[in-house]
């Protein structure tokens, strides 16, 4: 079978990586994914809110390096889920009939309780998509088109997305016939209207003409309003701005003709083959050539949403000084590396609310990420945060002082966290437009801020203890 880049994870492995200005903070903290089996990675993220979030899973030690007959030994019928912004993360199995033969490629949610998921049947072959609306506690296939739905042996449901919780589209690649598909059908697409109840597929005069062998890549798909994206393994980017009705596609020119991982708003994105990146301004119509991405190899990229185009995150495990995250706050011009630990897939839900996939070492250690701060946290002050600090390196106390005239705190809260993202400072019913903090028992060094209303964050940034 096919799918994974081991293209350029070879590369990867064999490049000298370039020399960098590495951030000396970061602001992921640890939490528990539930896994008992060790090495266990998250492959794909669902964020439905703040507090809501579903993955699914992958085996590390087999991903790097099993072989081509060996691809499906790295995933895994599993997921795991939060309601509680990662305090505690439920694990579970999808138990359905030949539950040890399938494996999930793709989980997408709108709630605490309705999910669905793409899966490959790696005996029979073929694929299927299921969903769940009790959160995890049984699942319905819902193959249910006029025709077979991802027939064996070629069908392979790579994405499903659910703009709410009625329409939704899942895309899978051409489904042909002949010795390695090699007399390709066209992108196998299917839409629905009402939960997945019944799913259309799209005809192929509304999709542009696949080349032969031509699939889509697992984690190279992108979400935004009524527009969806995926990439594929000749370098092409397809996109539909109506829920998948009707697609366009546009070439990426990236240099290696393989779209990695691809992150995007409504209008300006970023992709990668996991080593170069490009952009565009015109929701995928074209992509030209960015800025040199010199930080590390690039498995997975995300887009912070309520950034105006202008934050990324990329994350990427495996070879030894390629893993790791890195953040642009310019719409991918520069990076910052946060840290080189190994990381799986990544998505926020705003600038202080994201998680990353690690990778589990126990049952209670491990397994997942969260972000602890805002983004930018390489500036002392965030770009739009409405305060001032100082003096700032601070030794005994500080001002934080709001510097919007018209804004006065009315039971504000105020958090400070250490760069390993452990809160060590929280101050609530704050009123007025400044308030003091004392160093107290604080350590030298690094911390980070973030003033917060009920509705919006007033100000954020970082304090320096000398």
């Amino acid at each position: 079978m096919k799918k994974v880049n081991y293209f350029s994870r070879l590369i990867a492995g064999a490049l000298t990586l370039s020399a960098i200005s590495t951030s000396c903070f970061s602001q992921w903290s640890n939490q528990v994914s539930g896994f008992s089996t060790p090495g266990y990675g998250i492959f794909s993220m669902s964020v439905v809110d703040a507090n809501t979030i579903w993955g699914s899973v992958f085996d590390s030690a087999r991903f790097i390096t099993a072989q081509e007959n060996g691809y499906f030994a790295r995933y895994k019928n599993l997921f795991t889920r939060t309601t509680n912004a990662g305090a505690t993360w439920i694990p579970g199995r999808i138990n359905v009939s030949n539950p040890d033969s399938l494996i999930i490629d793709f989980v997408d949610a709108i709630n605490k309780d309705t999910a669905w998921v793409t899966m490959l049947d790696t005996v029979a072959y073929g694929g299927s998509i299921y969903k769940t609306t009790n959160g995890g506690a049984s699942w319905v296939l819902q193959n249910n088109a006029a025709l077979p739905m991802f027939a064996a042996p070629w069908g392979y449901p790579d994405y499903v997305h659910f703009f709410n919780d009625s329409v939704g589209v899942c895309i899978g690649d051409s489904n042909g016939t002949g010795l390695n598909n090699t007399q390709p059908g066209y992108w196998e697409i299917y839409t629905t209207t009402n939960g997945g109840a019944l799913w259309t597929r799209v005809g192929g005069d509304s999709i542009p003409a696949n080349s032969v062998n031509e699939y889509a890549i697992d984690n190279s798909f992108a979400a935004y309003g009524n527009s969806v994206w995926f990439g594929t393994s000749y370098g092409n980017i397809y996109r539909s701005t109506n829920s998948g009705a009707g697609w366009s596609y546009a070439p990426s020119n990236l240099p290696f003709m393989y779209v990695q991982t691809l992150a995007m708003d409504s209008m300006t994105g970023l992709a990668s083959d996991g080593l170069n990146l490009v952009t565009t301004a015109n929701g995928g119509g074209t992509w030209n050539s960015s800025a040199s991405y010199d930080t590390t190899y690039i498995s997975w990229m995300c887009y912070v949403p309520e950034s105006k185009g202008n934050s990324y995150f990329t994350t990427s495990y495996g070879y030894p000084g390629f893993s790791g995250t890195s953040e642009s706050t310019d719409g991918g011009n520069t990076w910052a590396v946060i840290d080189t630990l190994q990381h799986g897939a990544v998505a926020f839900f705003n600038a202080s609310s994201g998680w990353s996939g690690g990778f589990d070492s126990s049952m209670t250690r491990d397994g997942m990420f969260s972000w602890g701060g805002t983004t930018g946290i390489a500036m002392l002050t965030l770009p739009g945060s409405r305060t001032l600090v100082y003096p700032n390196p601070m030794t005994d106390k500080a001002i934080i002082q709001v510097q919007d005239g018209g804004l006065v705190l009315n039971n504000a809260s105020l958090l400070i966290t250490n760069e390993l993202g452990s809160v060590v400072y929280s101050q609530v019913r704050i009123n007025g437009n400044q308030l003091e903090i004392q160093k107290g028992s604080l350590a030298q060094g690094i911390y980070f801020y973030r003033l917060t209303t009920e509705n919006a964050v007033i100000g954020a940034g970082k304090i320096i203890i000398q």
